[in-house]
């Protein structure tokens, strides 16, 4: 995962750390809808999806926050 969103911040060339964290709850967010769809066709609760979706939205803010740091 940390090579693809590497690649995906170096191929938009982010440059801040503060495009870098927006970009991972752009990516996040993409994640958590994901979740949510998985979750509600599974039958599970709206709750396990948000407390899921805010997880991968952390996730990937801050690696993507520490990938733009290092590059």
């Amino acid at each position: 995962m940390a090579a693809l969103l590497s690649f995906l911040l170096s191929g938009l060339g982010v440059g801040s750390l503060v495009v870098g964290a927006v970009t991972g709850l752009v990516i996040g967010g993409f994640m958590a809808l994901s979740g949510l769809v998985n979750n509600g066709f599974a039958g599970r609760t709206l709750r396990l999806s948000l407390i899921d979706g805010a997880h991968w939205i952390g996730v990937a803010v801050i690696e993507c926050v520490v990938l733009t740091a290092l590059s």
